[in-house]
C-alpha cells in the first residue's frame, strides 16, 4: 500500500467484489466509511479536509472502481465538542453545531452524537441528563440540515463507550461490557432530552449560525488550497489502485 488513503481502496475493493457475491442483489449491500471529528472537520482536522472534500475522495475512489456511489455510505464518527474541549462549552458546542450540519449536508448519513466530553468550563464527568441535552440540541441541528439538503433519511447511533477518537491514550488490559442497566439508562436520557428539545433547541441552531458566519471568510481564503489538496490526494490515491490492480488486491 502507497498512501493513507490505500484502506479506503482496500475496502471499497472488497465491497465491489461482496457485492457480486453469489446471492447479491442489485442495491442490497453496502460499504460503510467513517470518519472521526478529529480528522475531518469545518476546520480541515488532522487530514486538511472538510466533510464534503472527503466525500468526494471516497467517490472518486468508488467511481474508479465501478463501485456505484449509492452504495456508498457515509459515516460521521464522535459528532460533539471533542476538537474543542480546551473552549468553554458554549463555544465548543457552537463549532459542533456548524460541524454536524456540514457533514449532513454533505451526505454523510449515518451520524455517531457523542457529547461525553468535558469543555473548559465543565466538570470533570459529566451527567448523562447533560449529555443526552446537549447532543439533543446536535440531532436538532442534523435534522434542520438534512430537511434542507434532502437525501436518505440520517441513522442515529448515541453512547460514548466505544473506542475514543484516533484510539485509547492508556493501555488496555481488557474491556469492560457495558451493564445493560447503564445502557438503559443512556437510551431513557437521550429520549427525554429529545422530547424536551422541542422547545429549547432554538439557541442551539442560532448559535451555530453564528460560529458557520464567523468562520466564513476563513473558509473562503483556504477553498483554492483544499481543491488542490484533494485533487493531490485523488491522485496518489489512483496510483495505489493501479498498484492494488497489479496484485490482484482489486477487481
Amino acid at each position: 500500500m502507497q498512501d493513507r488513503w490505500s484502506v479506503y481502496i482496500s475496502v471499497l475493493g472488497a465491497s465491489a467484489r461482496s457485492a457480486g457475491g453469489p446471492g447479491a442483489r442489485a442495491g442490497e449491500r453496502r460499504s460503510g466509511v467513517d470518519r472521526s471529528t478529529n480528522q475531518v472537520n469545518q476546520e480541515g482536522g488532522y487530514t486538511g479536509l472538510r466533510p464534503r472534500d472527503f466525500r468526494d475522495l471516497v467517490w472518486s475512489l468508488a467511481d474508479v472502481i465501478a463501485l456505484p456511489r449509492e452504495r456508498v455510505l457515509l459515516g460521521s464518527d464522535h459528532l460533539g465538542p471533542n476538537c474543542w474541549q480546551r473552549l468553554p462549552a458554549r463555544e465548543a458546542l457552537k463549532r459542533a453545531g456548524v460541524m454536524t450540519a456540514e457533514y449532513v449536508r454533505a451526505d454523510f448519513r449515518k451520524t455517531h452524537l457523542d457529547c461525553s466530553m468535558a469543555c473548559r468550563d465543565d466538570a470533570s464527568n459529566l451527567s448523562d441528563e447533560l449529555i443526552a441535552e446537549r447532543s439533543a440540541r446536535l440531532c436538532a441541528l442534523a435534522e434542520d440540515a438534512w430537511r434542507d439538503s434532502g437525501g436518505e433519511p440520517l441513522v442515529y447511533v448515541i453512547g460514548s463507550k466505544v473506542p475514543p477518537p484516533g484510539g485509547a491514550d492508556e493501555k488496555l488490559g481488557e474491556i469492560t461490557v457495558t451493564e445493560s442497566r447503564s445502557a438503559q439508562t443512556t437510551v431513557a436520557a437521550q429520549r427525554a432530552a429529545r422530547r424536551g428539545c422541542r422547545s429549547g433547541c432554538g439557541e442551539a441552531e442560532r448559535g451555530s449560525r453564528e460560529a458557520q458566519s464567523d468562520q466564513q471568510p476563513k473558509d473562503s481564503c483556504s477553498q483554492h488550497q483544499r481543491a488542490s489538496r484533494v485533487s493531490q490526494r485523488i491522485g496518489d490515491s489512483l496510483q495505489t489502485v493501479r498498484a492494488c490492480r497489479e496484485s490482484n488486491l482489486l477487481p
